[in-house]
């Protein structure tokens, strides 16, 4: 009678090396780590780097994250049971603050305030699943940082000292000012101002001179096209006063996409007007004329440049234009046209290039070809194309093939 063997250790073995192939070999190293010290705060980061073979691509692929460890007075910090961990993604030290403090940030944020040796906690947000933000505030002549995502990352090369702001965003539901460490809430149901709700993803826009009203983007629905928005500043008094809206004009504000709404716009269309009880309130511009309009971009990677809103005769000049600025033989664009678009295509450098005018949506679109693939060469292209063409759109040229949103 024949032996029987033990195919398990071998089927465990197989097992083994069929889950290396699928999730590659991990290894990890630490990198670097430093200690500051704020007072009686001790904090320490470590950098530590994992690498991962992926056997997709056939190469290794790195990252390189700093977790954080605080003790106040030799103790660690008393954050709620659970994993500390996901409380220190981010910290930072208030440098501007009256008193020794940290903010701790990670699922949740936590205000840490030493005053005569003591320790105070403070929930800011409580810990939550959603990522959350952070933007720093200067006063309102200054244009604000853009706001971020906390993530745990990389942070060898930053620092964790905020200074130089009066106010710090945090999770667009609390407004933190620095130089009294007082907390404004901003709950984020409570927030609809005259049917508008503010864009969480843009950040603050300002803060008003006098430091008492913060500017947020808001939307509503047109009354009746439910799938028309309308867009709007919303004003929020941070200690009393009424919360108010000024709608955006996109024609006279050059706003042909909401998502482009930052800082330097708003300071190029919008002022604080003083009024005769001193209290200051947020009025469009009165501009004689008006800016030219311009193009703008989107989607680094695969990089698109767009006019809006403009007329058909556009395409023909902006193809011109491109010939012209890359030299392109006579011949070279192709037109071609679909039911809702009409395109002219060119190969340049061996990548085929698209110019498309969409009629309903009266907008010009320049980017690599859709069966290409964009990547660096292509987006230089791009970039080269488009700010050459806002160079002249600045100067006034081609402003007669604009129309109105």
């Amino acid at each position: 009678m024949a032996k029987r063997k033990d195919y398990l250790p071998i089927l465990l073995i197989m097992a083994g090396f069929s889950l290396l192939s699928v999730f590659g070999c991990l290894k990890s190293k630490g990198v670097g780590q430093r200690t500051s010290e704020h007072a009686l705060f001790t904090i320490k980061a470590k950098t530590r780097t994992s690498s991962r073979f992926d056997v997709n691509t056939a190469t290794r692929r790195r990252d390189t994250v700093t977790s954080y460890q605080v003790r106040f007075d030799g103790q660690p910090l008393p954050f709620p049971e659970g994993s500390t961990s996901d409380h220190l993604w981010k910290v930072y030290i208030l440098a501007d603050a009256p008193v020794p403090s940290l903010l701790t940030m990670g699922k949740s944020a936590y205000l840490w305030v030493e005053k005569e040796g003591q320790l105070t906690k403070i929930e800011i947000i409580a810990p939550g699943d959603d990522f959350l933000t952070l933007q720093q505030l200067g006063t309102s002549q200054e244009s604000p940082d853009p706001q971020g995502t906390v993530y745990r990352s990389d942070d060898r090369k930053v620092s964790i000292e905020l200074k130089g702001s009066k106010y710090l965003l945090i999770g667009q539901e609390q407004l933190l000012r620095i130089s009294d460490l007082q907390l404004f809430p901003i709950p984020r149901k409570k927030r609809l101002v005259d049917d508008f709700y503010p864009h969480t993803a843009n950040g603050a826009q300002g803060v008003s001179p006098d430091e008492q009203q913060l500017v947020l983007i808001g939307s509503k629905s047109d009354e009746v096209n439910r799938t028309q928005y309308h867009y709007g500043l919303m004003v929020y008094h941070l200690d009393a006063g009424e919360n108010y809206v000024v709608q955006i004009d996109q024609n006279k504000t050059r706003l042909p996409d909401y998502q482009l709404i930052a800082p330097n716009w708003f300071t190029a269309y919008y002022e604080w007007k003083q009024q005769p009880d001193g209290a200051f309130r947020l009025v469009e511009k009165e501009l004689s004329p008006l800016p030219p309009w311009q193009g703008w971009f989107k989607d680094p990677g695969d990089l698109r440049y767009s006019l809006n809103p403009v007329s058909l005769d556009v395409l023909s000049a902006f193809g011109e234009f491109v010939e012209r600025q890359l030299s392109l033989s006579s011949g070279a664009i192709e037109k071609e046209t679909t039911e809702h678009f009409q395109y002219l295509k060119f190969v340049y450098e061996e990548k085929r290039f698209t110019i498309s005018y969409w009629a309903e949506g009266e907008q010009l679109g320049f980017s690599v070809d859709l069966l290409e693939r964009g990547n660096a060469q292509t987006d230089e292209i791009v970039k080269f194309i488009g700010e050459a063409f806002n160079k002249e759109l600045s100067k006034g040229e081609y402003q007669s093939y604009f129309t109105s949103l």
